[in-house]
């Protein structure tokens, strides 16, 4: 099956507005095509752009400060606000599922109903492409938390310790001190000892 063929990647052309480049302003149908933001942040709008003449408009921020107007703007902070209790909901329920986890569990098949979950908590999210929230836990999972999981799926919660045995030119062994793979060592020294840390 020829996958390319049934997949646009063609990229939308940019379109130059002649008026604008020649007389200045910014073109409302430009404004306009960001309808979905306006939408989640009504007020943001008014605030970024002043009129200029009909069908233009002109931005009422400095350009080094657009950023800064956007993410200081109530309804974005409030957007912002919702979007991360929208995050804790699923984060505190998978929590205490993850936290239930026992030796015998299967780990793709946990990883599949996770990733299924979290596709649909965020499916008809403004300004959120659920897909793209749902690659964000594929790749933690491939990267971190796949190893703790089967780890735990083999051993149970069992956070054993070892030695850091290697030997030098000579043949000679040196102990380099202790590893935990279930919990590593930077995170007990965070968590517990973290003055000490960093006094040394």
């Amino acid at each position: 099956m020829n996958l390319p063929r049934y997949i646009d990647s063609r990229q939308a052309e940019d379109t130059h507005d002649i008026a604008g480049h020649l007389q200045g302003g910014i073109p409302v149908a430009g404004v306009d095509s960001l309808a979905a933001y306006w939408d989640v942040c009504p007020g943001l709008r008014t605030s970024l752009f002043t009129d200029n003449r009909p069908g233009y408009v002109d931005l009422a921020v400095d350009k080094a400060d657009i950023k800064s107007a956007i993410y200081e703007h109530p309804d974005f902070a409030a957007y912002i606000d919702q979007m991360n209790q929208r995050f804790d909901q699923w984060r505190q329920r998978v929590a205490a599922e993850l936290r239930g986890l026992a030796a015998g569990a299967k780990p793709k098949q946990i990883i599949g109903e996770l990733s299924e979950d979290l596709l649909a908590h965020y499916t008809d999210r403004p300004l959120i492409n659920h897909y793209d929230v749902y690659q964000h836990l594929m790749d933690y999972w491939s990267d971190v938390m796949q190893d703790d999981v089967y780890q735990i799926a083999a051993e149970g919660w069992r956070a054993e310790t070892y030695r850091i045995l290697v030997k030098d030119k000579k043949g000679k062994e040196k102990d380099k001190g202790w590893a935990c793979d279930l919990v590593p060592k930077p995170l007990i020294v965070a968590r517990n000892f973290a003055p000490d840390s960093t006094q040394r």
